[in-house]
């Protein structure tokens, strides 16, 4: 109020002034004037309203714009701010850029485990220089290629056909990084892989070529700028080529970091799998999917253009208050990205309802990429298994075509039995058993069924516990199941901490476990462990009601290690079905089927190459084809051009070439791919015309010949149940209703249970034959026996005329026995083994329907006395025997001890180790014990199967693998100088050079005998020699490790360094110490002893000399064989035989019950007539001795109810001159005593091997 009063007094004092000034006339132009002036200035002061109006309008209008921009881009603001966070030094970004070069640089070579382990090592390296941790670390929140890439290339890589895994995508990298690198990159692709994802990345824009097969292609490459793809090249040889020379220059190295495409993950062909079977059986919806990927692929591209826009107006100078226009064009690109992502969005919708259908498909890829991964990781047991995708896709699409008219179970099914069939056939037989047991497991991993530390425990459970313990995953010290004690008296040790051990680490068993020792259940595991068949028996408790296939055989492996095999034959065919443990049916017609003009037959076979070409004879008659062959004797040039003339007339004609024994010519088959793809074929895809090879398995076959033919292995059946399958199979209709007599069939039977006898007992190497390499027949000798039979079993009326003439078995027996089978036996004992056995299956009582195989419960099935013989009901019958049923000593007359095994579970689950260290590390499958060697373990097994010790030939049938290494590991570590130190005093003094001239000369001087010791003794001296040497160097070298280490270790040396340092007898040492020396698995110190007690026996001959010396020790020589065709020799001096032959000369074996070490002599010995040691060849072994057990024995033709006696033996040396009737007691002229105490199998055929034998 007071301000307005203070204003009005001199409004009022100014009007009062106004009143009193009197206007005239003449202020008329005055008062114009200012009246002009200030409605001038009101004019003004409107216009400055006016503009002040505009210019709030226009600043309430760019303010609300900014705003509303502002609250727009508050989303990406924050995801910016997000961006800006994570990056906002650069020591951060440094440190994952250090990894991703290092990774690039060097993990390309690797497999999946060491990268993942070298990419750790790698990020520990910059934590320990001190290197700032960023908040995304790569590798672990950051993928590799997302760190390299943006969204829109990785997304496509999917329009290139690669996996969205990480694997893929890492792969991918490192072809991805070719421009910024300095070298080209060498891939290594055993499957062909990467050559359909090259095509694609490269747009088709490059030349593929085979190394040895490039002439101009470089030239041409180099003028147009064309990527060349050498294939099958061998980088060593391609960097020596003066082609390249220059080349190489420049790039100055190859990019050794490959793209191992080789350890794709089987996550990475299930999606390739699956995308195919989309695009093959759901054509429309892979349309669809694709369609998707790429307008999400330009959705994407949109957005980042519009996104870097916006940017680079909110970086701009211009503030967005000061410029509507600005802020106009940057909301119509928040507008258009926001419609972008709307669509982007529908996108993703459309897309999540094309995955959600799918992955209602997904069994079919998952399992497709199970059979693939088993069927490529083969290739660890022989390089000869090779797989290539193109072959597994051709099976793939056969299997899946049609699908919408099966269920997806029938798919499943369908695929893996086609599978199967397709690998099976081209691996050898006793690796077809291996495959399907890891068919089986893999099956079962992809369903969920294999636990941590399973696959492990089923090899050993040694190692199954390291691996769990090594985990963690194991229960308290104090833990109820670790206090339990032996329960049963009549439990083995081995049982019982085997099961403890399976209940420790696996809580699935621990309830069972607990209840074993309760009232009741004794009975039940006690029946369980004696029962023949335990892998059909049920397992106490119902347990077989609530555990799966896998857990039902770590029950068993744990209970009944020695039935491992039969209960993995029974796993087997609970997951996967009976088909896939029986033989595999081998239809040639089938393979031509699956053949084309430019896809060549690949027989390959070990020894029976006839049997190649004899079935493709019969395939070509029966196709009535004009055949062609060509037999390849060398690599020569005229050898090829022989083979190309053929084919190129082939493929003209329409014929059918065979290019026998491609082995010998390596060259050819690495061209025969380009032959047939540029070659005239006359009606195309449609000829007849194809090419065959038959080649003995090699490694030197061309790795690309082997995946692109149709491979199969042609060898006859050796296990006993299939070569009876594949024996009767060969019969056709006419023989087996050649004759009605009721012995016919089972005679037919017979002859193929004799041929398997024959061959099985060629697998006992020399424990079931002298010569086992003679006695290793094929398919001739059991269709000449048929053929025989035949001639001999003919349906020719008696003298009466009403009855039959009587079958010759006399007659057949000696057929089979001198001619079939032993015309080109030379060694008269295993010709008295074959006449036995073809004696006992050959006659009118093993013709009977009751007759029955000694000690097996074996006989003839009923089928073949059915009136009515028809062949499938006879394969029928053969196959529902047990799979290992007959692989037995006894099926072919010989007594079961520890040295008449096969150690087939040996071969099967060491092989099954070795391939499972290969396969990368999964959630169930871990490598935390030996995750890279650091020596490769080149050897047998040292762990074993069935949880015995191992022998000589058991170990020799299994291969050093991750259960070898936990059981090494398992040990004491030790230091090699105080071994060497330790072991240098133990090692014999040897003898001087003069001292033991003098004493050859003081007995005997140059006699035979003599010369034969003095050989012992060199040998014996440069033993020694070397032994020192060794063992001196090595302490040597180990007292100043940081001095002499490094070069001055020869190689030689490190291999005995390393062999010393896991327990193992040194190689060199083994082969210098002959034949009779003890196996590699000894322990080192007893080996020694063993030398010692050799040296000893020498130096008492050259002491006391021949005369003296009461008995001789076989086994501590290093040539016995010499020694004893000595003695051959003296008898026959020394005889009154007119003969100078020494094959009248034979040993005699005499029971006794007195070592070595208490024999002064030896009375002359009553000897008798006739085929001696025909039925049992006695041996005794201190062996057994050795690992704790009784002496046994291994007698190589026995009668049936006959034991072998387990006594010392000597044999004693006669002339069949001396004829003696049996209970008379006659002396001999001369007789020589050897003692045996010491040797394992002791041949009598003047071939003896020590210990080994």
């Amino acid at each position: 109020m007071n301000l307005r009063a203070a204003k009005a007094e001199p409004e009022e004092e100014k009007q009062e002034e106004e009143e009193e000034i009197i206007y005239s006339e003449a202020d008329i132009p005055m008062l114009e004037e200012e009246v002009t002036k200030m409605q001038g200035e009101f004019d003004a002061a409107v216009v400055v309203k006016h503009k002040l109006d505009i210019e709030l309008s226009a600043s309430n209008e760019r303010l609300k714009a900014a705003t509303s921009m502002i609250h727009s881009l508050r989303a990406e603001g924050q995801r910016w701010k997000a961006y800006v966070d994570q990056n906002a030094e650069n020591e951060w970004l440094l440190t994952n850029c250090l990894v991703a070069s290092a990774y690039l640089a060097y993990c390309g070579a690797m497999t999946l485990d060491s990268r993942n382990r070298l990419a750790d090592i790698f990020k520990d390296m910059c934590g320990e220089h001190k290197l700032h941790v960023p908040k995304k670390q790569l590798f672990i929140d950051l993928p590799l290629i997302n760190f390299l890439y943006d969204e829109v290339e990785i997304e496509s890589l999917r329009i290139l056909k690669l996996p969205r895994t990480e694997n893929s995508n890492n792969n991918a990298s490192f072809i991805l990084q070719e421009e910024s690198c300095s070298a080209w990159p060498l891939i290594c692709d055993p499957t062909s892989r990467v050559l359909d994802w090259l095509y694609c990345y490269l747009s088709g824009k490059l030349v593929i070529v085979k190394y040895n097969e490039l002439r101009s292609q470089l030239e041409s490459c180099l003028t147009e700028g064309t990527p060349l793809v050498l294939m099958d090249c061998d980088p060593e040889a391609l960097a020596e080529d003066a082609r390249f020379m220059e080349l190489l220059r420049q790039k100055r190295r190859f990019w050794s970091a490959n793209a191992v495409f080789k350890m794709m993950g089987r996550a990475d062909v299930e999606e390739e799998l699956l995308d195919r079977f989309m695009a093959l059986e759901k054509a429309r919806l892979d349309e669809d999917r694709i369609t998707a990927i790429k307008e999400q692929i330009s959705n994407m591209t949109q957005l980042n253009e519009l996104e870097k826009q916006m940017l680079d107006c909110l970086a701009s100078d211009t503030r967005l208050l000061n410029d509507l226009a600005m802020t106009r064009k940057l909301a119509d690109m928040k507008k258009h990205y926001d419609e972008t992502l709307e669509s982007q969005e529908r996108v993703q919708i459309s897309e999540s309802a094309i995955h959600n259908a799918r992955e209602g498909y997904r069994a079919v890829a998952k399992r497709g990429a199970v059979c693939f991964d088993v069927s490529r990781s083969m290739v660890e047991i022989n390089p000869i298994y090779q797989t290539s995708w193109q072959q597994f896709l051709e099976v793939y699409d056969v299997s899946i075509k049609h699908s919408e008219r099966s269920a997806v179970k029938a798919v499943v099914d369908k695929l893996t039995s086609y599978a199967f069939q397709s690998s099976a056939r081209a691996l050898l037989e006793k690796d077809r058993f291996i495959y399907a047991f890891l068919l089986s497991l893999e099956v079962e991993d992809s369903l969920g069924r294999v636990g941590v530390g399973e696959r492990e425990f089923l090899i050993s459970p040694q190692l199954g516990s390291a691996v769990m313990n090594t985990l963690g995953h194991t229960v308290a010290s104090d833990h109820r199941v670790t206090q339990i004690k032996k329960p049963f008296d009549w439990m083995f040790d081995e049982q019982f901490h085997n099961l403890q051990s399976l209940a420790l680490h696996y809580e699935w068993f621990q309830d069972m476990f607990e209840r074993m020792p309760k009232d009741g259940r004794e009975t039940q595991w006690r029946t369980l462990g004696e029962h023949g068949t335990p892998e059909v028996f049920p397992l106490p408790e119902k347990m077989d009601e609530t555990y799966h296939p896998l857990q039902r055989l770590l029950v068993l492996r744990a209970f009944r290690p020695d039935r491992v095999q039969q209960c993995s034959v029974a796993f087997v065919s609970s997951v996967l079905g009976k088909r896939y443990i029986q033989d595999i049916n081998f239809d040639i017609h089938t393979i031509v089927n699956q053949s084309s003009p430019r896809i060549p037959i690949l027989l390959l076979y070990t020894r029976e190459g006839d049997l190649a070409q004899k079935m493709f004879n019969d395939v070509a008659s029966k196709k009535q084809s004009h055949t062609v062959v060509v037999a390849l004797n060398n690599s020569g040039p005229n050898e090829e051009r022989k083979a190309r003339k053929a084919i190129k007339k082939a493929m003209q004609d329409g014929s059918w070439v065979l290019l026998q024994h491609g082995h010998n010519a390596v060259h050819l088959m690495n061209l025969l791919e380009t032959i047939l793809e540029e070659g005239d074929i006359k009606n195309g895809s449609e000829s007849n015309f194809r090419v065959w090879i038959s080649a003995q398995m090699r490694p030197e076959l061309p790795v690309r010949l082997l995946q692109i033919a149709t491979k199969a292995i042609v060898d006859t059946s050796r296990m006993v149940r299939n070569s009876l399958v594949g024996s009767i199979s060969q019969l056709d209709q006419e023989t087996l209703k050649h004759s009605g007599r009721t012995e016919w069939p089972p005679l037919l039977h017979n002859l193929a249970m004799l041929h398997a006898a024959v061959r099985l007992r060629a697998l006992y190497g020399m424990y079931g034959w002298n010569y086992p390499a003679t006695m290793d027949f094929s398919f001739n000798e059991i269709h000449e026996a048929i053929m025989i039979a035949k001639e001999i079993v003919r349906d020719i009326p008696g003298s009466d005329g009403e009855t039959l003439r009587g079958i010759s078995w006399i007659g057949l027996r000696y057929l089979l026995s001198e001619v079939v089978y032993g015309s080109h036996i030379t060694n008269e004992y295993d010709q008295t083994y074959l006449s036995a056995l073809v004696d006992y299956w050959t006659g009118p009582n093993s013709v009977k329907r009751d007759f029955e195989a000694t000690k097996m419960r074996y006989r003839t099935p009923p089928a073949f006395f059915n009136n009515h013989i028809r062949q499938t009901t006879l394969l029928q019958s053969l196959d529902q025997l047990p799979l290992f049923m007959m692989e037995v000593p006894e099926a072919c007359c010989m007594h079961t001890t520890m040295e008449t095994v096969t150690g087939i579970d040996q071969y099967v689950m060491t092989r099954v180790n070795a391939v499972l260290d290969a396969m990368p590390s999964s959630k169930h499958l871990s490598h935390v014990l030996q995750p890279i060697p650091l020596s490769p373990k080149i050897g047998p097994s040292v762990a074993s199967v069935t949880g015995h010790t191992l022998t000589p030939a058991v170990a020799s049938m299994g291969v050093y693998a991750s259960a070898s290494q936990a059981l090494v590991n398992s040990r004491k570590d030790i230091e090699i100088w105080e071994v060497c130190h330790s072991l240098i005093g133990k090692i014999p003094r040897g003898w001087n050079r003069e001292y033991v001239v003098e004493r050859i000369r003081k007995t005997g001087a140059d006699t035979p005998f003599n010369r034969f010791i003095l050989r012992e003794i060199d040998l014996m001296l440069k033993l020694l020699a070397e032994i020192k040497s060794s063992l001196q160097k090595l302490k040597s070298l180990t007292e100043n490790p940081t001095e002499l280490l490094g070069d001055q270790m020869s190689e030689k040396l490190v291999r005995i360094a390393d062999d010393i340092f896991h327990h193992r007898i040194p190689s060199r040492w083994l082969h210098l110490s002959g034949e009779s020396a003890p196996p590699a698995n000894w322990a080192l110190g007893q080996w020694l002893a063993d030398l010692s007690a050799r040296c000893q026996q020498l130096e008492r001959i050259i002491i006391q000399g021949r005369e003296k010396f009461p008995a001789y020790w076989l086994g501590g020589f290093f040539h016995p064989r010499c020694l004893l065709a000595l003695l051959k020799q003296d008898a026959i001096k020394n005889s009154n035989a007119t003969t100078n032959q020494v094959e009248p000369i034979m040993f005699q074996t005499e029971i006794t019950s007195r070592d070595k070490d208490h024999v002064i002599h030896f009375h002359e010995t009553n000897l008798g007539k006739g085929p001696h040691l025909k039925e049992c060849l006695s041996t005794v072994s201190t062996f057994g001795a050795v690992h704790g057990r009784k002496p046994q024995e291994s007698c190589r033709m026995h009668p049936p109810n006959q034991d072998p006696p387990s006594t010392h033996h000597t044999h004693h040396l006669h002339t069949n001159s001396d004829k003696v009737v049996v209970g008379e007691q006659t002396k001999t002229n001369d007789t020589f005593t050897v003692l045996c105490t010491r040797i394992v199998s002791l041949r009598v055929n003047s071939i003896f091997h020590g210990r080994q034998t």
